[in-house]
């Protein structure tokens, strides 16, 4: 019986040591934390890569105090769509990258009504009217040409 336990015990280990190892890449990086090194934007000493996700942190206008960091983008790996939440309503669409210039396109979303509608409305409408970024540090710039239209931060 004993001898059959630690038979068992042994098989497991092995087991977990196989699944652990093919889940690593050389050099001590999981497959999680290398996605997207290849679509990072370099800016002063930190790089973040755009296939990230994205929270609220402001809007240049001002127009709503106390924002709750309720609204959020997800970027996709390959550039081409995103996915999130406006701050109310599940959002997704497509997505056109080169270089510093981004383009929110086929915007859609659920219809449920809530009490941050406003805060929603505004963040679906300057994904809609962004065309350009700047990733400095840990946030994402969002502008329409010159004018900084909304800051979000990193999630990750």
């Amino acid at each position: 019986m004993k001898t059959t336990f630690l038979i068992f015990c042994f098989a497991i280990t092995i087991v977990l040591s196989s699944f652990s190892a093919a889940f690593h890449k050389p050099g001590g990086k999981s497959t999680n934390e290398s996605q997207g090194e290849n679509q990072t934007v370099q800016s002063g000493k930190s790089s973040l890569s755009l296939d990230n996700q994205w929270i609220i942190e402001c809007f240049n206008n001002n127009s709503l105090t106390n924002i709750p960091k309720s609204s959020q983008i997800t970027i996709s790996k390959d550039l081409t769509t995103f996915t999130g939440n406006g701050a109310c309503n599940r959002i997704g669409g497509g997505l056109t990258v080169k270089e510093n210039t981004i383009a929110f396109s086929d915007i859609i979303s659920t219809k449920m009504y809530c009490p941050e509608m406003p805060q929603e409305d505004l963040f679906l409408k300057n994904l809609g009217l962004t065309n350009q970024y700047k990733i400095v540090g840990g946030e994402l710039f969002l502008y329409k040409s010159d004018s900084l239209l909304m800051t979000l931060e990193s999630f990750r």
